[in-house]
């Protein structure tokens, strides 16, 4: 759980810097400052506009790909601690030979993994993880395709549904064994899917350096505009701010969102 805080965190201050480097430029204080004293650059500096527009355009869509990604991420893990803490409540049922704990863990398993991100389900085996923004900022993690529904997550001795009190083992006084092995190979393929969801999200937080690399560059290059030229890249730069503003308050969705599943978790214990 503590990860994903720490990434958001990180994505926020990330973005945060992103926007105080654009408002600096943007501030009409720092235009006055500035357009006495441009330095040009060598060759024709009047081209640059037109050169960074273009610049200005891919770093507006890496941002949204940023969001995109980085709250797929955060999502996906969440519901996986949310998952493993039903599977934990399985286990606890079986020990105590409660069959209805049982039925109604397994019951939130599935509709955990019905979750949607962005209007598509994203662990019910119908979403591929090869999410892939920009050329230069690839996300791919190939194969993985998680299905954790009660009816696939499981291993050799069988599936999670097989445990309902209608299911193959749900007399636990003769199948309780069975039951149990379930459940660990159930533990083992969620291990699994979490380490290879934490590469997908490792990389996609990584995205947000990256991203921040490109704006110090796009930042450089605003040396050598001509004065005259100034307001066309400070309108664009004072655009660029808003899309940093605009994925600040997705971030702020997310957590609410996360919250929310918080608070829905602690209210099944």
């Amino acid at each position: 759980m503590i990860r994903i805080g720490v990434q958001l965190s990180g994505l926020e201050r990330t973005l945060l810097e992103s926007a105080q480097a654009s408002n600096a430029v943007t501030a009409p204080s720092t235009i006055l400052a500035e357009s006495e004293r441009i330095v040009r650059a060598h060759g024709d500096a009047s081209s640059q506009p037109g050169k960074l527009a273009p610049q200005l355009a891919s770093f507006s869509a890496d941002l949204e790909h940023v969001d995109a990604v980085s709250r797929l991420a955060a999502e996906s893990q969440l519901t996986l601690d949310l998952i493993r803490t039903q599977i934990g409540k399985i286990s606890v049922a079986l020990r105590e030979e409660n069959s209805h704990s049982i039925d109604a863990a397994l019951f939130e398993i599935d509709n955990l993994a019905r979750v949607e991100v962005d209007g598509r389900r994203i662990l019910d085996g119908s979403f591929d993880y090869q999410t892939c923004g920009p050329i230069q900022f690839p996300i791919r993690e190939e194969g993985i395709r998680p299905n954790l529904t009660t009816a696939q997550l499981g291993g050799p001795t069988g599936v999670l549904a097989d445990l309902r009190s209608s299911g193959r083992f749900g007399n636990l006084d003769q199948n309780r064994s069975f039951a149990i092995l379930v459940v660990d190979e159930a533990f083992a393929e969620l291990t699994m899917i979490e380490d290879r969801i934490d590469s997908f999200a490792d990389n996609a937080f990584a995205l947000s350096a990256a991203v921040l690399s490109d704006l110090t560059t796009l930042e450089d290059s605003f040396d050598g505009v001509p004065a005259e030229d100034e307001s066309l890249l400070h309108e664009k730069n004072r655009q660029l701010s808003d899309k940093i503003l605009a994925s600040l308050e997705a971030l702020s969705d997310q957590r609410a969102k996360i919250t929310q599943l918080i608070e829905r978790m602690a209210s099944l214990d």
